[in-house]
């Protein structure tokens, strides 16, 4: 006879299994891959810049030779007898001095002195003078160059284009002369170009 369990026949199950971890093995050899991959290319973007051609794929072909200084030729000299390279010394010469040194320029010399019988380049401009001499009361008297002008009020025209148009201030006159507008006190001038 056999021995019932009390709830039954039950069917041995297996346990449900998860799937086999990842080996610490296989994950270290990932992470060295990694490791290895990116240093890689480091290398390679340090190579580039070091070694880069520039985009000339024949640059990579040249090959830098060293100068070497030859004692049986002479360095070259400019026309006023000056060496242009410089001495390479026994150690080597330092790669990023040029080895051709150009010679300084020349000064330039002045420029003569015009003549008396040569033209001035800028042209001249000629100029004219007012001077307010007095102010009283609604008159003004006033110099142009050396001709003067009295008894003058507020919108006369005297020396052929100054024109009186304020008196202020009981010492000061406004002029117009061409499109110029100007103030003056007693005893004071201004020059203006000839219109």
């Amino acid at each position: 006879m056999s021995e019932e369990k009390p709830y039954g026949s039950v069917a041995t199950q297996e346990k449900p299994t998860s799937p086999p971890a990842e080996a610490p093995a296989s994950r270290s050899s990932r992470a060295v891959l990694l490791a290895a991959g990116v240093a890689g290319l480091v290398l390679a973007v340090f190579a580039y810049i070091l070694f880069g051609t520039g985009g000339d794929p024949e640059a990579s072909l040249l090959v830098v030779v060293p100068p070497v200084a030859s004692p049986a030729a002479p360095p070259p000299a400019d026309a006023e007898g000056a060496s242009t390279t410089q001495p390479a010394d026994a150690e080597g010469r330092n790669p990023f001095t040029p080895l051709l040194v150009e010679a300084p320029p020349k000064p330039a010399e002045p420029a003569p002195a015009p003549s008396a019988s040569q033209a001035p380049g800028a042209p001249v401009v000629e100029t004219v003078t007012i001077t307010v001499v007095s102010v009283k009361g609604d008159t003004v008297s006033a110099k142009v160059g050396a001709e003067k002008f009295t008894d003058l009020q507020v919108g006369d025209t005297f020396g052929t284009s100054f024109q009186v148009y304020a008196i202020f201030n009981e010492s000061c006159a406004g002029f117009l002369y061409g499109d110029d507008s100007f103030a003056l006190c007693e005893n004071s001038s201004v020059s203006l170009a000839k219109g």
